[in-house]
């Protein structure tokens, strides 16, 4: 966390590092901001801007100011600004939003009905929810239509009660999209950037579970002797039918309904014990050629 201390009203002010200290109604905003800006319709200054408003609790007064106050304001969020520069990564030249949340900020999102809750971890969803969720995922990156961000969500946020969702229910799905339509979109896209966050972990970082770092990033990396299909797979959806096929875990309806964490292990045991039986089949023929 930044701290800022105004000498003059001896004041001491707190801006977020990372988008993790956020609150979640500050998250919701820079959010916002952060799709706005990508999304080329806020210039950067006019991002940061918008962000040092919303995280200091500060609104642009609407009356004309004297020309050396409003000098003053500008020069001091100048001084700023270039603290919010620690949300970003830049990578070959692309700047990227670093995405650093390990549980879902935004486990509640607001709108004129329900408060609608999400899941806490996307490990703990079912495995269903998690293939729909990645097919929505990558039809947005594909596409890039904002609608499907309410799909995206839709998946996993429900009305709850105490605390608990609602079950899952299908046919329930477009009701809940409209309702999450009416909500602030920053909410939607700050839930998206989690999911974003945790398939980047997923794919590319080593994850502590039950007291040791586990390597998932094995499950996308394909074999380098395998020969390249012309034709297009189904992706993670080809392992729930791969997982019904041997029974482990029951039919595919019962696949569907495991914990998203519980595929994922099996899917790693597996390929873990493919990569280790390939080592010693090929230890083996170097003993023999040699």
């Amino acid at each position: 966390m930044h701290t800022i201390d105004i000498i003059e009203t001896n004041k001491r002010l707190f801006v977020p590092e990372k988008l993790s200290e956020c609150s979640p109604k500050q998250l919701a905003s820079i959010c916002n901001y952060i799709f706005l800006y990508q999304n080329g319709k806020l210039s950067y200054r006019d991002f940061q801007t918008h962000c040092l408003y919303a995280l200091l609790n500060m609104k642009k007064s609407k009356k004309d100011l004297d020309p050396a106050k409003e000098e003053l304001i500008n020069a001091n969020l100048s001084r700023i600004m270039p603290l919010l520069d620690s949300f970003f990564k830049v990578k070959n030249g692309k700047q990227s939003t670093i995405q650093d949340f390990k549980d879902n900020p935004v486990l509640y999102i607001p709108t004129p009905f329900h408060n609608f809750k999400g899941p806490k971890d996307i490990f703990y969803t079912t495995f269903g929810e998690y293939v729909e969720a990645l097919d929505a995922f990558g039809a947005y990156q594909r596409i890039g239509n904002i609608d499907i961000l309410y799909d995206l969500a839709a998946i996993f946020y429900r009305p709850h009660c105490m605390g608990y969702r609602s079950p899952k229910r299908p046919s329930k799905i477009k009701a809940y999209k409209r309702q999450l339509k009416k909500t602030y979109f920053g909410y939607i896209y700050a839930f998206y950037i989690y999911f974003s966050g945790f398939q980047d972990r997923l794919a590319n970082q080593k994850i502590l579970r039950e007291g040791q770092e586990i390597d998932f990033s094995i499950l996308f990396k394909s074999d380098k002797d395998a020969i390249p299909s012309k034709i297009n797979g189904l992706g993670m959806k080809s392992q729930s039918y791969h997982l019904a096929e041997s029974g482990v875990f029951g039919d595919l309806k019962k696949v569907n309904n495991t914990q998203t964490l519980e595929i994922i292990l099996r899917m790693y045991d597996i390929k873990k014990r493919d990569i280790d039986h390939k080592a010693y089949m090929e230890a083996q023929q170097k003993k023999q050629s040699s």
